[in-house]
């Protein structure tokens, strides 16, 4: 909010009109800036209008892929349905953050790529639309590792006209932060989140203290690294400090960062929703619980939280079944589908130990794509066969 209102007031990205912003990126706040140019007061109308829109582009381009990958309209639709009616789709449509535009964007990318050839201006478009994403959530920063092959599948020279169209979207603004002596990079919030969400996590399980004390020992030894080493920046400092705890015991790390991750694929998104509206306490996290050995309070809690356990437990059923799509697809030699799969765990991966519902909402339909796929033949049956 105070990015957009000062782009608006004061054309500059920035929170206090002193610091250049270097967390944030500009993708939701432009967005955010354009509806109060526009609609003023009333500006938060627009936004969710919007955003109800993207929701509705992100299921249709959901249908469209299932046409082209599996031949299925009725795949296409049952995925796009339940996609529309899950409750995260619902509650962040009409709330002011970025899931609903990164879930719009990363779609139509993933669309313009689904197809089984692939001109080099839906490459090129594809590139600039997932280097958009980027600007709104810089999480997806290693995403074209994956997302490349995709567009080179067919003809290797779509790698070059995306990387073109990546690169022309994300060039100004890392130009910018390099002229603000940010370097080349494209937000700090990378090293931030590594070193107060990695390393302070995983300190707190090994030390077995409280998170406000594990979060005050990160930065007791950031402030005594850019003391010792006055050529380190904040963000190098962050990133120094959290590698050296990671990769002090790289096993135990590994375990840790595992089952951190488990609530991305797991966790209730009834739940998720609840605790946004204060509807229910959030108690100690199952994945702690797990982390400690706590069988017995795992156990307790899965029974307390009983209708949230249910949908926990079709979200286990629908990760096996993602699994066999993903068995499916390599049987198949469907590479699309593979590389999907693989950025389904990717951002699964990059998300924990942050790991939470939201989190998951914009890979949300190609779990559902890839799950409900594994039915397809009995999906595909046509009216002279019922």
């Amino acid at each position: 909010m105070a990015l957009a209102k000062n782009i608006v007031e004061h054309k500059v990205f920035s929170r206090d009109l002193v610091v250049p912003e270097i967390i944030r990126t500009p993708g939701y706040p432009l967005l955010i800036a354009v509806t109060m140019a526009v609609a003023g007061d009333q500006f938060s109308y627009l936004v969710v209008l919007i955003q109800i829109l993207m929701v509705g582009c992100t299921a249709y381009t959901i249908y469209r892929m299932a046409i082209i990958l599996f031949d299925n309209p009725r795949l296409g639709t049952l995925v796009a349905i339940v996609y529309v009616l899950m409750p995260t789709t619902i509650y962040y449509a009409v709330t002011g953050m970025t899931e609903t535009f990164f879930t719009f964007l990363l779609a139509l990318t993933l669309y313009l790529l689904a197809s089984k050839e692939i001109s080099y201006r839906k490459a090129f478009l594809a590139g600039a639309i997932i280097g958009l994403a980027i600007l709104v959530r810089p999480i997806a920063i290693l995403s074209p590792i994956i997302i490349l092959p995709m567009a080179m599948r067919n003809q290797w020279r779509n790698g070059i006209y995306f990387l073109a169209g990546l690169i022309l979207i994300l060039a100004p603004w890392v130009i910018r932060n390099y002229q603000q002596g940010y370097g080349v990079t494209v937000s700090y919030i990378g090293a931030f989140n590594l070193a107060h969400g990695n390393a302070a996590k995983f300190y707190q399980w090994q030390n077995n203290v409280d998170a406000p004390v594990a979060l005050k020992a990160i930065e007791k030894e950031v402030d005594t690294v850019t003391r010792d080493n006055s050529s380190l920046n904040t963000t190098q400092a962050h990133k120094k400090v959290a590698l050296q705890h990671i990769l002090s015991n790289i096993p135990a790390y590994a375990w840790f960062h595992v089952v951190k991750t488990t609530p991305f694929f797991l966790a209730s998104s009834i739940k998720g929703i609840a605790l946004n509206l204060h509807l229910t306490n959030s108690g100690e996290r199952t994945a702690d619980l797990l982390l400690k050995g706590k069988s017995a309070g795992i156990i307790l809690k899965l029974i307390k939280e009983f209708p949230f356990t249910m949908e926990s437990i079709l979200r286990i059923a629908l990760t096996i079944l993602m699994c066999i799509g993903l068995w499916q697809a390599w049987k198949n030699k469907n590479v699309f589908l593979v590389l999907l799969f693989l950025l389904i765990i990717q951002f699964g991966l990059l998300m924990s130990p942050w790991a939470e519902v939201r989190f998951r909402v914009p890979l949300e339909p190609y779990v559902l794509l890839l799950a409900f796929s594994v039915f397809i033949k009995k999906m595909s049956l046509n009216s002279s066969d019922l």
